[in-house]
């Protein structure tokens, strides 16, 4: 039985997917938080900073009894052209339903892959309510990189720092393709390496108060 039916008691069985049953199979009825880590480092583990906040995320959720709750930290690739994202789609697709809020999360290279997936999930009419960049970059890449935001996410905090690593990953502003995305860009006094971990628990408390 779909565990949150007393939520939705007005809605068809054929509904239970958003009206979209051909993207979304929603296995379990809960909110979804996807988590990439930087570039292949830490392997998107558990001592990786997504790793760290779905971790704490689902612990959190736990204690407070929030049962309609799902996330997962995947790993990024080496390089740009192997930023997949077909695992956290299918993730996403597994679990992801009607009334149910979806959070990307992306560190660095894992921030590149953030807004690629959200641009992959608007080709499918699929919403995101919050994503979280972190310094989206990728060495000598991160100039080239494109900063737009799709128009299918509903809200982009974007912490980003200026300066050049001393492997050349830097963060910049990004832009919204629609107006009715909300965006704040919010430049960090940190350095590329230390900003995941500087702006943490910033970023957990956004996830709490988006998942409440």
């Amino acid at each position: 039985m779909y565990p949150l039916w007393e939520k939705y008691t007005g809605w068809t069985g054929y509904q239970y997917s958003g009206n979209n049953p051909v993207n979304l199979v929603d296995r379990d009825g809960r909110d979804v938080v996807v988590a990439f880590s930087g570039a292949n480092f830490s392997g998107g583990q558990d001592n990786s900073t997504a790793g760290m906040i779905v971790n704490n995320m689902l612990k959190y959720a736990k204690e407070n009894n929030i049962s309609d709750f799902n996330a997962k930290s995947f790993p990024t690739q080496g390089y740009p052209t192997d930023f997949k994202t077909n695992e956290a789609m299918k993730f996403i697709n597994d679990n992801l339903g009607i009334g149910e809020k979806l959070i990307i999360y992306g560190y660095s290279a894992g921030g590149v892959a953030a807004q690629n997936l959200a641009k992959e999930l608007n080709e499918k009419d699929i919403k995101v309510d919050l994503l979280i960049t972190v310094d989206a970059a990728f060495s000598l890449f991160s100039k080239a990189i494109n900063r737009e935001i799709s128009e299918n996410v509903g809200m982009n905090l974007n912490f980003f720092q200026p300066n050049l690593s001393w492997i050349f990953s830097y963060g910049a502003k990004n832009n919204a393709k629609s107006k009715n995305t909300f965006l704040k860009n919010i430049e960090v006094d940190s350095n590329h390496s230390d900003i995941d971990e500087d702006t943490q628990n910033q970023v957990e408390n956004e996830i709490k108060a988006t998942i409440k």
